[in-house]
């Protein structure tokens, strides 16, 4: 059985929240995810942790603004100008899921987080023009790699994660046609 989480609307975080980030889950079409294995360096929460490529919402973005400019900056990866999170097409990454986090054990302060995560499927042209700029590797796991990893997945991105390994086909789009190159 087939599981989506998208939802008809974006969840609206509640004003408590301190930390907003936005991130994708990129597939291929051969039904794999791509993660980023955090560096270890100085400043580096979780170093050698697997997770989605993306990363802090700026107060001028907007969640699908913030996960586009992510993805430049760490794959080097560009969407065209219109992203519509509620899209249901392969031809911009789609609103998928949204979460919320206590980061007290890695922040200073304690402070809830709030996570978008977008969802799209990419061409064998553009897995080919992708440059790692951020992080120490990118891995493509199918979902049996991934569940055999998932104790080295960012406890972040662990909920969707572990969704996609136990009960997630396909990729989580209506249609997987790829991106164009």
């Amino acid at each position: 059985m087939e599981h989506s989480l998208v939802p008809q609307n974006p969840p609206r975080p509640r004003k408590e929240y301190t930390h907003f980030s936005a991130a994708a889950l990129l597939w291929d079409h051969e039904g794999r995810v791509l993660l980023q294995e955090r560096e270890d360096k100085p400043g580096v929460t979780y170093p050698g942790l697997m997770g989605l490529f993306g990363g802090a919402i700026d107060h001028h973005e907007s969640p699908a603004d913030a996960v586009k400019r992510e993805l430049r900056e760490e794959l080097d990866l560009e969407f065209g100008p219109a992203l519509d999170p509620l899209s249901v097409y392969g031809a911009q990454p789609v609103f998928l899921y949204a979460a919320e986090y206590d980061l007290s054990q890695v922040a200073s302060n304690p402070a809830l987080a709030y996570r978008y995560v977008f969802t799209a499927c990419l061409s064998d042209a553009q897995k080919e023009r992708l440059v790692l700029r951020e992080g120490a590797a990118m891995h493509w796991l199918s979902r049996q790699d991934l569940a055999r990893q998932l104790d080295r997945v960012l406890p972040l991105d662990l909920p969707i994660l572990s969704h996609v390994v136990h009960h997630m086909v396909h990729p989580p789009t209506v249609d997987i046609t790829p991106l164009p190159p």
